[in-house]
């Protein structure tokens, strides 16, 4: 029996196709038998070979001749598919998320199994070396001390600098390879050049390609990176990753993916340099030596953050990267990335919005209903910002509104075969459009809601005027349904928060009243 070819067209980015990886094995598992493959640009044949459940790898090119598949997910464009095995609405999403970062709860794993219709499939995210990988660094195949791998293109000079000043801090002998692009080269020079007889360092900028990179960094023992590609490629060989986020509102997109690698991220407006070279000091250290040589526990992490607590408190934020089984009311599970806050001062807007959003997306995307824990602590700017976002989300509520409504005036118009009172409404249902740009610009805490409705209107499938009138009433009616899922759980925190707060006035109370007989 013929088996079933199932084709992923990704997104033209190397983070992308490494991504993929469970999600191929998801779908195998999924559809018995079948064979998964990619088709790709010939760029991104590289990164492919790290992939090891992937079957076949067909470039754009000789898409025509050789490409042809049974199911295809197209993860990039507007084009659908009836026999796509994709989901319409993640792969929305999908497309979205990089203009939505502030508010994106997702890593692209998960985003890329949930496009896949496999997020309920649980795959571990674990890549592999071609055998044709090619030989490791000398330095890497002889005994030594502890051996770092520090990622040029995704750190700033500032944050280079702070990682290599913390690790020049370490007792033990250390090994530093510094990994990045040619056009990293000039930086990786100057730092080599600068830390000349006091780290050893291997400047491997520009030296070897994507699979040697990724060579490196499974002989590491640990990882300093940005959020990017080294940063997953580390993840996916389970060598223990450190992420420096300096900008804390960038969502998990492309940190490292699997259980218990650390995010540093600057709190607030505080730089991270006065205090990062000390912290990575801690944290190499407290990572050899809690464990007996394997990586600590989120527990061991948490104790090491509470002893931490004082020093870095309002500096520096420390999260850990967890998968996190979540259960349905009903039956099923699956596992997803989320960031658990180990050195913290209480939840801010963004790690609120972060969970708020992921709560909006299963509800309306997946129509599934989880409940979170994460919000008992917040910190105290935080209530007054997201008071004052309740106003703009009522405005969104009713732009939508007047969106529905004058979608169903096109389509009346249409259906009665009137077009020039079609072309009015449609150009009454244009100012709606940009009223809500508008809105969403001076708050950009809603974007997310903006850009996937955007994203959604340009995969529309309707094919006369009558069904995309029909499907833009549908949209602005999810619009509005998205909102009031928001309200919801604004008006759950702060029923909680202020229940909260008159528990521990009324406790002060009976204290005082106890102290004074």
């Amino acid at each position: 029996m013929k088996k079933a070819r199932i084709a992923i067209r990704p997104l033209p980015t190397p983070e992308c196709v490494v991504s993929l990886a469970p999600a191929i094995a998801a779908l195998k598992k999924k559809h018995t038998g079948c064979s998964v493959g990619l088709i790709a640009e010939e760029n991104l044949r590289e990164a492919s070979l790290l992939l090891p459940a992937l079957d076949f790898f067909v470039s754009s090119a000789e898409e025509g001749e050789t490409g042809h598949c049974d199911y295809t997910i197209d993860l990039r464009g507007v084009e659908r598919f009836d026999d796509s095995a994709e989901n319409p609405a993640w792969k929305t999403y999908l497309l979205g998320s990089a203009e939505i970062l502030s508010s994106n709860p997702y890593h692209l794993v998960d985003l890329l199994k949930k496009a896949s219709q496999v997020d309920t499939v649980d795959i571990n995210f674990e890549l592999s070396l071609p055998e044709s990988s090619g030989a490791l660094p000398e330095a890497l195949s002889r005994p030594g001390g502890l051996r770092i791998g520090v990622c040029t293109s995704s750190l700033s000079q500032a944050e280079l600098e702070c990682a290599l000043e913390g690790i020049s801090q370490l007792s033990q002998p250390t090994e530093v390879f510094l990994l990045g692009t040619v056009k990293d080269k000039k930086l990786s020079s100057q730092v080599t050049a600068r830390w000349d007889g006091k780290l050893n360092v291997f400047d491997l900028c520009g030296h070897q390609g994507l699979v040697q990179n990724a060579a490196v960094l499974r002989a590491c023992d640990i990882n300093i990176a940005g959020p990017g590609l080294s940063a997953i490629l580390s993840a996916g060989f389970g060598t223990f990753t450190v992420c420096i986020d300096e900008t804390p509102t960038r969502g998990p997109l492309l940190y490292p993916y699997g259980h218990g690698h650390l995010v540093v991220q600057r709190s607030g407006a505080v730089p991270l340099a006065a205090s990062l070279p000390t912290f990575i000091k801690e944290i190499i250290h407290h990572a050899i030596t809690a464990n007996s040589g394997s990586v600590p526990s989120l527990e061991q992490w948490q104790e090491f953050s509470d002893s931490m607590i004082f020093n870095y408190l309002g500096k520096i934020r420390l999260f850990a990267t967890q998968r996190i089984e979540i259960v349905f009311k009903d039956a099923g599970s699956f596992t997803e990335l989320y960031q658990r806050p180990l050195l913290f001062s209480g939840s801010e807007v963004h790690d609120v919005l972060l969970t708020f959003y992921r709560l909006l997306w299963e509800h309306s995307l997946n129509q599934r209903s989880i409940t979170t824990y994460d919000l008992q602590i917040l910190h105290q700017d935080t209530m007054p910002i997201l008071c004052d976002l309740l106003k703009p989300l009522e405005q969104l509520y009713e732009l939508g509104n007047f969106g529905k409504t004058y979608s169903g005036y096109v389509r009346e118009s249409l259906a009665k075969g009137d077009v020039t009172k079609a072309r009015h409404e449609s150009e009454r249902l244009q100012e709606v459009e940009e009223l809500i740009h508008s809105l969403v610009s001076s708050q950009p805490h809603l974007s997310p809601l903006f850009v996937y409705h955007r994203q959604a209107q340009r995969l529309m499938a309707g094919e006369t005027p009558l069904a995309l009138a029909d499907e833009m009433a549908s949209l602005f009616s999810g619009l509005q349904e998205r909102v009031l899922v928001l309200l919801d759980l604004a008006k759950s925190l702060f029923h909680t928060v202020f229940e909260n707060e008159s528990a521990l006035s009324a406790e002060g109370a009976v204290e005082k009243a106890d102290s004074n007989g």
